[in-house]
């Protein structure tokens, strides 16, 4: 992972983290602590996004190849965006844990 594609898959995360900080400043705080733990965890997977989506992108064309992902259902088409959005979702929601364990394995590959 060079600097350029993590930053910038960054913003695509910062972009999904100012959505979610939209959500919970024009929510009414029911549960202050509640509110205070989904913060610390939008502000996490926001800058772990860039790690979880290598790790899928690394795992996905493990098992299949680039040509898979430009043919048939998955042409470029604005049908595609769809799969676009919920592939970004599924990367910010397991972020945090695939994420982590990226970042652990880059730094115990650095090490050895």
């Amino acid at each position: 992972m060079n600097k350029k594609y993590y930053f910038s898959n960054l913003l695509i995360s910062l972009s999904l983290l100012a959505l979610s900080l939209i959500v919970w400043l024009y929510k009414e705080p029911i549960y202050e602590t509640a509110n205070l733990y989904y913060l610390t965890t939008c502000f996490c997977s926001a800058f772990l996004f860039p790690f979880s989506r290598k790790l899928i992108e690394n795992t996905c064309l493990h098992f299949t190849n680039r040509e898979f992902w430009t043919t048939g259902l998955f042409t470029e088409s604005p049908g595609k965006n769809g799969l676009y959005v919920i592939y970004f979702f599924i990367c910010m929601i397991t972020a945090i844990p695939l994420g982590g364990s990226f970042l652990i394995y880059l730094g115990l590959k650095r090490v050895v």
